[in-house]
């Protein structure tokens, strides 16, 4: 396995490799998404109306959810998705409380929370907020909480709200009543696109060799064997003849050992005992390798949700310099805690919008330019690599 992404990713700004990287199979995970929006398909269907692609339409849908539920549409406390749901269709992301508010524009960074499209974003969950499309409580909810807890689920209390295709099974929640299919974040215009996407990271747990080891080249021969053919296979599959076979086209198939476990045991849990699970080492993982077991809209989830959102603006990996760590760090921690008081102020009304010059001042007298130095000068080394 090579390729120009993971050299990039695994090399240094010094220009060395310090670890052997897990691997995720970047071809495979094109046109895949791991999360997105969801939504109540049951009462869609109801309302006779389709699932929604745009800010009007979703607008549209969640008034009409209002006769199900009061409050439909499940918002963090922080008032912005994990990474860019819903925000992105204005081209910013609305995780304000960590680095993630950066994004990559062609080689410039771009810091969202200043953004006239984060202004855009801000009006319209205000508008919403103020129509009762929004939880009034929603700044109470769980500081950890990127999706509503279960008993919102189960009560019928949220009809669109964000999740990841693995963890779709709401009927298994207790309610027979909640059926859920994926829906696209939205955009303006139909047809449009966002730089954004849950994207599986190229790299993923690293493996290092000390001088301490005895036998060095045994121990890279041993790591190396992970991404042979037949370590890919037994990484991803196990043992042929056990947890996989090679169907008539020459492809690795579970067996029942893995799709079909006896007892309490849980495909997951199964995958784990046979094969190297989700927290491999080191080889090359394969992302579709759950839909094998995945329902069929699982599968059509993680596809649907990538012919909105392309991932083309995340941020790599950057490294930085002991001096600029300390300059980012001592200016970004103030910024994000303010950005985490007055987001939600813009949405409830608390501040009003008309103060968001004052706001994009604040923030910029507080240091966010030399933040975003710090970004570039690591980006354009990351770039030159």
């Amino acid at each position: 396995y090579s390729d120009d992404d993971y050299i990039k990713r695994a090399t240094t700004d010094e220009g060395y490799i310090p670890a052997i990287y897990q691997l995720n199979d970047v071809t495979a995970n094109e046109g895949i998404n791991k999360s997105g929006p969801v939504i109540r398909s049951d009462w869609l269907e109801k309302t006779g109306m389709d699932l929604p692609q745009t800010f009007d339409e979703y607008h549209d849908v969640l008034v009409a959810f209002q006769e199900f539920c009061a409050h439909p549409f499940w918002l963090p406390y922080t008032g912005g998705y994990l990474g860019a749901m819903f925000a992105g269709g204005f081209g910013v992301t609305a995780e304000v409380g960590s680095g993630s508010a950066f994004i990559n524009d062609n080689g410039k960074v771009v810091f969202c929370p200043t953004q006239e499209g984060f202004k855009e974003y801000l009006t319209l969950m205000n508008q919403w907020y103020n129509e009762g499309l929004i939880d009034p409580d929603f700044t109470s909810y769980n500081q950890n909480a990127n999706a509503p807890t279960n008993d919102q689920i189960v009560n019928e209390e949220i009809g669109v709200w964000s999740s990841a295709a693995n963890l779709m099974d709401f009927t298994n929640l207790g309610n027979p009543n909640v059926v859920v299919v994926a829906s696209t974040n939205p955009v303006k215009e139909k047809g449009q696109t966002t730089v954004f996407g849950d994207k599986t990271a190229a790299l993923g747990a690293e493996l290092t060799v000390t001088t301490d080891c005895s036998d060095l080249e045994l121990a890279l021969r041993w790591a190396d064997w992970w991404y042979t053919e037949d370590g890919y296979n037994t990484t991803n599959y196990g043992i042929e003849g056990v947890s996989f076979e090679f169907d008539e086209n020459g492809d690795a198939k579970y067996t029942d050992l893995i799709l079909n476990p006896e007892g309490d045991m849980t495909v997951n849990i199964a995958q784990s005992l046979y094969t190297c699970g989700n927290g491999m080492l080191l080889g090359v993982q394969d992302p579709t390798r759950s839909y094998q077991w995945y329902t069929p809209d699982k599968v059509e989830a993680e596809k649907l949700w990538a012919t909105v959102d392309k991932g083309t603006g995340a941020m790599p990996p950057l490294s930085m310099t002991a001096e600029e760590s300390e300059t980012f760090s001592s200016r970004f921690a103030d910024i994000s805690t303010y950005m985490q008081e007055m987001v939600p102020s813009f949405i409830i009304g608390q501040e009003p919008l008309s103060n968001w010059d004052s706001f994009v001042a604040n923030i910029e007298s507080m240091g966010i330019d030399e933040c975003i130095a710090v970004e570039q000068d690591a980006l354009d080394r990351y770039n030159a690599r």
